[in-house]
């Protein structure tokens, strides 16, 4: 589902199809909190939620849940904190793109493990 470059404001709509494999809103005006609860879509394979004014952590409890997660796009937002190590728990994870956000902190060890393309520039 692509509904990236719609001038969509206000925070991320929670309620999408049970069996979602794609959702990009990028290049939005969407704001607020990432809900935590996105990872209840077990079938999600791409997350992209660049280019729009979030803020808030990326959600600490993102990872295993997320089991056919491949891409996960947050960059260019407002994000602050760290990345959560739970993320490496994701068992397809290949793109972590978190760039242009004021993330601070180590990047886990897990994540750096894992064989996948992390884009992180503060």
């Amino acid at each position: 589902m692509d509904i990236s470059n719609n001038r969509l404001t206000g925070p991320i709509p929670n309620r999408w199809p049970v069996d979602v494999r794609t959702l990009i809103l990028h290049t939005n005006c969407l704001s607020g909190n990432i809900p935590g609860d996105l990872s209840k879509y077990a079938s999600l394979r791409t997350l992209k939620l660049q280019s729009n004014t979030l803020d808030g952590t990326i959600p600490q409890l993102w990872g295993k849940e997320f089991e056919e997660l491949l891409v996960l796009d947050v960059s260019r937002n407002l994000l602050f904190g760290e990345i959560p190590s739970a993320l490496a728990q994701a068992p397809k994870l290949k793109q972590l793109i978190v760039h242009n956000n004021q993330l601070t902190g180590e990047t886990p060890a897990g994540i750096l493990n894992k064989n996948l393309t992390l884009t992180f520039v503060r």
